[in-house]
């Protein structure tokens, strides 16, 4: 399952994922939520899925316009 970024909005590799120190930043540096959108659009998603204890970000995705249908 490929997965965006919110640390770079860029797809994430396998590596990326594994290193401590990529977790650290990604708690400790601002959120690149509207980059990993727009990568997920250009990337022709059509489904996107939030993993958390309450859907925050979900409601964002769906009203930015260049992922609505």
């Amino acid at each position: 399952i490929p997965v965006v970024s919110t640390l770079t909005g860029h797809l994430a590799t396998g590596d990326d994922l594994r290193t401590p120190t990529y977790w650290t930043n990604q708690v400790r540096h601002a959120v690149r939520f509207h980059d990993a959108l727009t990568t997920l659009h250009n990337q022709g998603a059509t489904t996107l899925l939030e993993i958390g204890p309450d859907a925050v970000l979900s409601p964002l995705a769906h009203a930015t316009p260049t992922l609505r249908t």
